[in-house]
């Protein structure tokens, strides 16, 4: 007998509408006006919860709703390495082992016309429902209020996109890289001036549902302040911040493909490059005939073209020192090479210096330099 509490993931790959009148005889919208209170929203409206049919979600704003860029996205951060490999893991065991829990809030979607609809959260969970081959999704659905226009109705899905994320599964909650991406976001679409104290009224909410507190978030608003800073100067776009995922979705849209049982590309990020060094080695040689072709990107970049370069060596050469110290300790008495694993590029960041198409190609037997063909 079904549990009527949860959508028990294993079992089908199909909501119906006995779970959307589930979800109204489960949930108590007045427990939860930040959601459901339309009140509290100044250019978009709560209108119920829905099924939505796999081939019209979309995650960017495109379309009826805004002039779509690599700007525009309601959740462009989440996208973009919000969630770290373990959350993903804990929210993917989440569904597998407890369902879909039918008394919590759905995730969010925009709709401009009824049919196709815009993830304002759930990113992550769409995923998780997109390896088990769903057919439709369960939301919250939201529309615009009459009187507002595209760029009015981007600017608060930017930031809902962040204040909604619960911190109880089966969710990710927003963190500091998300919400410092809406604020630079916001910048630069003009959503709100360069100013401190705006930047710092803009994040503040995001800030406090996702438990971030006073000290934190000022530093925040300087590091928002400070990447913005360019523009606001010379008029050039600033840069989002940039995380694992941000990568892939650049290689993805690039001419560097992937070719099956041959090339294969990895992003990494040069600080946190240590801790998937050991996975890196092992799927390389799970993967003996394949060219792993290693990507780094510079996270965000605030200090320009100098802070960038540094990175960018500093990945390369950390690597090449990591070989040279397991050539010493385990006395093998000559350099070691990383085999089928190849140093290939970074991912460009700088369109002032950049052509962001292409990547930057590392110098062979060089020290970190760069070029770009």
């Amino acid at each position: 007998m079904r549990n009527v509490h949860t959508f028990n993931v294993n079992d089908t790959n199909t909501y119906t509408q006995q779970d959307i009148d589930i979800l109204n005889s489960l949930i108590v919208k007045e427990a939860y006006p930040e959601l459901y209170n339309n009140n509290n929203f100044e250019t978009i409206e709560f209108t119920g919860f829905c099924r939505v049919e796999e081939g019209n979600i979309t995650t960017d704003l495109g379309g009826g709703t805004t002039t779509y860029d690599v700007y525009g996205r309601s959740q462009q951060a989440r996208l973009a390495g919000g969630a770290t490999d373990e959350e993903d893991e804990q929210l993917e065991k989440s569904y597998t082992s407890s369902g879909t829990k039918l008394f919590l809030p759905p995730p969010a979607y925009y709709t401009a016309d009824g049919t196709n609809h815009t993830i304002i959260t759930g990113h992550r969970r769409n995923s998780v429902h997109k390896k088990y081959n769903f057919t439709n999704r369960i939301a919250s659905q939201y529309v615009r209020k009459s009187g507002f226009t595209d760029e009015q109705v981007a600017s608060e899905l930017s930031a809902l996109g962040n204040i909604w994320n619960p911190k109880e599964p089966p969710a990710v909650s927003a963190k500091q890289y998300d919400i410092e991406a809406d604020g630079i976001r916001a910048v630069d679409r003009e959503w709100i001036e360069h100013d401190l104290s705006v930047i710092y009224d803009r994040l503040k909410p995001q800030a406090k549902a996702a438990g971030i507190g006073e000290t934190k978030l000022t530093e925040m608003t300087a590091v928002v302040f400070n990447a913005t800073l360019h523009k606001s100067k010379t008029g050039q776009k600033p840069q989002l911040p940039m995380g694992e995922e941000r990568a892939s979705e650049w290689l993805a849209n690039s001419q560097y493909k992937n070719l099956p049982n041959k090339i294969e590309y990895k992003p990494l990020s040069y600080s946190t490059w240590g801790k998937n060094f050991s996975t890196l080695m092992i799927y390389a040689k799970k993967n003996p005939d394949v060219e792993i072709r290693v990507v780094v990107h510079a996270a965000t970049i605030t200090k320009g073209k100098e802070e960038y370069d540094r990175r960018v060596a500093r990945f390369y050469n950390k690597m090449h020192e990591v070989l040279d110290a397991v050539a010493f300790v385990t006395k093998v008495g000559k350099p070691l090479r990383f085999g089928n694993i190849v140093l290939y590029g970074a991912i460009p960041q700088l369109p002032e210096f950049h052509d962001l198409t292409k990547l930057n190609l590392f110098l062979k037997d060089g020290d970190g330099e760069y070029y770009q063909k």
